[in-house]
């Protein structure tokens, strides 16, 4: 249940495989190229911890922890718990830390570098957040922007029009053959 320990489950009878140490209280959850990139609250914010998925064995965490954001839209009242919103693709990984999109290298969790992309609230909202090739696409409420992967440049930024009625349309972002694809 939430709180506990990752587990890694056969999908035909639901038995568990294994459980990970290190996981407690884990908020995010990607499986990619053999490794578990995982969301860890510690006493002070989040840390990433990538696991081997065959092994359990902790490859790295971060060595700081990370706001991420509480930041967001609903019209139904949630209870906010920090998230980073994490995205994985070949040797990088990106997140959300309050107001600024960090990205890690992937083989040790070392920061490459920070951007700050417009932001309606101050804080970024949780959204969008993509991978690819060497472009990040990130989404927000109102907003889309492309950084580039080498350095955090911005590469573009456009308005996002949220049609009416729907919630989280503005989170509905694809990446497919090269181009973006959301609401005009």
């Amino acid at each position: 249940g939430i709180g506990a320990h990752v587990a890694r489950l056969d999908a035909a009878t639901g038995e568990v495989e294994q459980v990970y140490c290190e996981t407690e209280g884990t908020r995010e959850i990607l499986a990619d190229l053999g490794q578990l990139i995982l969301t860890v609250p510690t006493d002070d914010g989040l840390e990433v911890v990538v696991i081997d998925v065959a092994t359990g064995d902790v490859i790295w965490q971060t060595a700081q922890s990370y706001a991420g954001s509480t930041n967001e839209t609903g019209r139904l009242p949630v209870r906010k718990q920090p998230l980073l919103n994490t995205a994985a693709a070949g040797d990088s990984i990106c997140l959300l830390d309050a107001a600024e999109i960090v990205c890690l290298d992937r083989d040790t969790g070392s920061e490459r570098w920070r951007a700050s992309p417009p932001a309606k609230k101050g804080e970024l909202t949780v959204g969008t957040l993509i991978i690819h090739q060497d472009v990040v696409v990130f989404s927000e409420q109102g907003l889309l922007t492309a950084l580039a992967l080498k350095d955090g440049a911005r590469l573009w930024t456009r308005e996002a029009r949220q049609p009416g009625g729907l919630w989280f349309s503005w989170k509905d972002v694809f990446v497919i053959d090269g181009l973006v694809w959301t609401w005009a």
